[in-house]
C-alpha cells in the first residue's frame, strides 16, 4: 500500500511540475517573448482581449503583428499608436505596472516611430513597423479597432506598448 501511494504521489508531482514548467515557458520563454511580437487577439461577447497586455518591446525589436480570428477584420485604421505617455513634468513615463492605468498627456509626435497598416488581403492582419532608431524608455498608448464581419459593428480598445530602458 505504501509503495503504491508513493508511486501515485511521485506521478502527481511530476505532472504538476511539468504543468508549471509549461506555464513558465509560455510566459517567460521564447513562446512568451513571441507573444510580444505577435500578440494574441481574442473576442468574447464583443469584448476584445489582447495578450499580453501590455506588450513589452525587446531591444532591437522590429515589427509588431496582430491577427484577428475568423469572423473579424481590421478597418484601414485598425491599429493607431496615439503617442508616448508623459508625466506632469512632460517627461516620458517609465514602464511599470502602475503605468498600465496611469493618466497623462500624450506626445503624439513620438507615435511617428510606428508605421501601421493592414498586412493581408483578407484584412485579418495588421503590422506596425517600428523605427529602429526608437529610443528605449516609454509607454505608448495605442488604439485597436476590429470589425465584426457582416455587420457595421466596430469593437475598440486602447491597450499599451512598453519600451523599457
Amino acid at each position: 500500500m505504501t509503495s503504491r501511494f508513493q508511486l501515485t504521489m511521485a506521478l502527481a508531482a511530476t505532472l504538476l511540475l511539468g504543468a508549471c514548467g509549461t506555464h513558465h515557458a509560455m510566459h517567460h520563454g521564447p513562446a512568451g517573448q513571441q507573444l510580444h511580437v505577435r500578440p494574441l487577439i481574442t473576442v468574447n461577447r464583443d469584448i476584445l482581449s489582447i495578450a499580453p497586455e501590455p506588450l513589452v518591446m525587446q531591444p532591437g525589436q522590429g515589427d509588431i503583428v496582430w491577427r484577428v480570428p475568423r469572423g473579424y477584420s481590421f478597418p484601414a485604421n485598425g491599429i493607431t499608436v496615439k503617442g508616448r505617455l508623459l508625466d506632469k513634468d512632460r517627461k516620458p513615463v517609465r514602464p511599470s505596472q502602475a503605468a498600465v492605468t496611469a493618466a497623462g498627456e500624450l506626445d503624439a509626435e513620438a507615435a511617428r516611430a510606428f508605421a501601421c497598416s493592414i498586412d493581408a488581403a483578407d484584412r485579418q492582419q495588421f503590422r506596425c513597423r517600428v523605427d529602429p532608431k526608437l529610443q528605449p524608455g516609454g509607454v505608448y498608448r495605442y488604439f485597436i479597432r476590429v470589425l465584426v464581419d457582416g455587420s457595421n459593428k466596430v469593437l475598440e480598445w486602447d491597450p499599451n506598448i512598453f519600451h523599457p530602458e
